[in-house]
């Protein structure tokens, strides 16, 4: 409680509104949400994350309509904390083997090698991008495990670890679509990596708050015309940046001449492993930590997505044109805000 009591006396009107409704809403969500039983306090058994595990509930849906772990799990009558879930060998299976793929990380690599690593880790499938909303003990049990390395090895592999599976694929999870989410699958058998790309160069002390990329719809060609206006509002110090093939991207929507503000957007950076025409990437250089993970700035010149790309669970362009917003009491960009509250802080 006291590190968000800490944000929202610190941070600008926009955050202080974000963390006091993620904090305001945290009991409604353990209430509705989480199974009605002792195993259901193992999420909040990190102080600090029990007041942010509220803002789920509000910002997405199709969480709120996963399977509750009580019709998958039954009770643990051998274990003795409250915390505890079933007895089940298949836990210790996998906490043996994600412990055997993860033993040889190091930071005396390069970023390509680095990324290398966390590809093969995604293919082996040991950790789901969908595991936060169906396996949420698997999901912060990885973040555990993996941080073990940051003491002897800096945090670089660790930070990358969660930009893909919390910033980038996480926020997919929470405001995107069904189909969306169901495309998920074959970016994990592919290897891809993906990064979140929020903060702008010349934002300053409101870094995050101010986007000034513009994604600008163009009806005829049902598109997205995604375009970096000047220099200084390229975005900054996107960790994974440099070799994400995926990027969750937030640039501020204009449909029919009208913005209607900042919006998710997840696009290709690269296919083939070459850069998506109109993309351009820099890396950030070295830093006093973590040069396994790369850091760069990302300019796009007039990209053009899909339709599709529009993370549309709660906000969506249809095929007319239309702009329409399926959750009237909370902007898209503020139920992105709360994801970043709850999925930075494993």
């Amino acid at each position: 409680t006291y590190l968000f009591g800490k944000f929202q006396f610190r941070l600008s009107s926009p955050s202080r509104m974000l963390a006091s409704r993620s904090r305001t809403t945290s009991m409604r969500f353990m209430r509705s949400y989480l199974p009605q039983r002792p195993a259901a306090r193992s999420l909040s058994k990190l102080g600090y994350l029990a007041p942010a595990l509220g803002c789920l509930r509000p910002i997405a849906k199709p969480l709120a309509t996963a399977q509750p772990l009580s019709t998958t799990k039954p009770l643990s009558t051998t274990r003795s904390l409250s915390t505890a879930l079933a007895t089940d060998h298949s836990d210790d299976k996998w906490e043996s083997d994600f412990l055997e793929a993860t033993a040889t990380i190091r930071s005396d690599v390069t970023h390509e090698e680095s990324a290398a690593c966390l590809r093969e880790l995604v293919k082996s499938g040991l950790l789901r991008h969908t595991d936060l909303r169906d396996q949420p003990e698997r999901f912060f049990k990885a973040h555990r495990l993996l941080a073990r390395h940051a003491v002897e090895h800096g945090p670089g592999f660790w930070i990358r670890f969660t930009v893909h599976y919390n910033l980038c694929f996480g926020t997919v999870l929470a405001v995107g679509g069904p189909a969306q989410i169901a495309a998920l699958d074959a970016v994990q058998e592919a290897g891809q990596l993906g990064c979140f790309a929020l903060t702008e160069r010349l934002a300053g002390v409101q870094s995050g708050l101010v986007v000034e990329t513009e994604a600008s719809y163009d009806a005829a060609a049902q598109e997205f015309v995604l375009h970096t206006p000047y220099e200084g509002a390229a975005k900054n110090w996107i960790s994974q940046g440099f070799t994400a093939d995926k990027a969750v991207v937030l640039a501020a929507l204009t449909v029919d001449g009208k913005n209607v503000g900042p919006h998710a957007f997840l696009m290709d950076l690269r296919r083939g492993g070459e850069l998506v025409s109109g993309v351009s990437v820099g890396d950030m250089g070295v830093k006093t930590t973590g040069n396994d993970l790369d850091n760069a700035w990302i300019s796009f010149d007039k990209v053009r997505l899909p339709r599709t790309a529009l993370l549309n669970a709660h906000a969506d362009v249809d095929e007319h044109g239309s702009y329409s917003r399926r959750t009237a009491d909370i902007a898209p960009f503020e139920m992105i805000g709360q994801v970043i509250l709850v999925l930075t802080l494993p």
